[in-house]
């Protein structure tokens, strides 16, 4: 199993696993509209640093993935003319965030025909707009609202769309789609969100939120890679 930490957005993040190593990178489609010189575009990434580009993010109508800004078909386009530039870099779609919240999540979650419904079209998406995977986040499973039981059928999602995706790849003799996650870094939701055997099972790799590690709460700055031990 792969695990990535997850910084910042625009996110650099990587890890050596072996002989693997990935950097992730995490573009933020609210990022046009900052004012001034923080004002960004999928054109202003530069993809050679990055071994995955993750576009954040798509949300959820009904069973199925949906486009969230208004222009988001355009930025899409932008997003996957950066492979011109690296050919080898692999784009993704995130799809939930913090503001989702757990509710569309959840009413996908708690029957399979709903979540195969999810997983099929998610296939059709993805490859109408050229995009290599998905990750999912959702915040969080069996918290903020969602049931116990999401823990489990969160589980089972992935299980099951990755063997969608397997399906599909094999049908077709493209490359399969990965699908992967951002998950809490928190210790106390992580034992109540994820039955992590089996998630690390079917997610090609993880993105730890470690960014949540320190925030407001606390009265003192904590820094997330820290070099020494506190």
């Amino acid at each position: 199993m792969k695990l990535l930490v997850s910084l910042a957005l625009l996110a650099l993040v990587g890890v050596a696993i072996g002989e693997e190593y990935k950097m992730v990178c995490y573009y933020t489609n609210w990022a046009q509209y900052r004012a001034g010189r923080g004002k960004y575009f999928p054109e202003n990434v530069d993809p050679k640093l990055c071994s995955h580009l993750i576009y954040s993010f798509a949300k959820l109508t009904g069973n199925k993935l949906a486009m969230f800004e208004w222009n988001d078909e355009q930025m899409y386009a932008k997003f996957q003319a950066l492979k011109q530039q690296n050919p080898k870099v692999k784009t993704l779609i995130a799809v939930g965030g913090w503001n989702l919240g757990s509710g569309p999540f959840s009413a996908i979650a708690k029957s399979q025909a709903n979540r195969m419904e999810f997983c099929t079209d998610t296939v059709r998406f993805l490859r109408k707009y050229g995009f290599d995977g998905l990750d999912f986040d959702w915040e969080y499973p069996a918290n903020r609202g969602s049931p116990p039981a999401d823990k489990a059928n969160f589980a089972k999602w992935t299980q099951e769309c990755r063997q969608v995706f397997e399906a599909e790849a094999k049908e077709t003799g493209k490359e399969r789609l990965l699908l992967t996650a951002a998950v809490a870094a928190g210790p106390a939701t992580v034992r109540t969100a994820y039955d992590v055997p089996m998630i690390a099972k079917y997610l090609d790799f993880i993105n730890l939120m470690e960014y949540d590690i320190h925030g407001q709460w606390e009265s003192q700055t904590g820094h997330q890679s820290a070099l020494l031990p506190a």
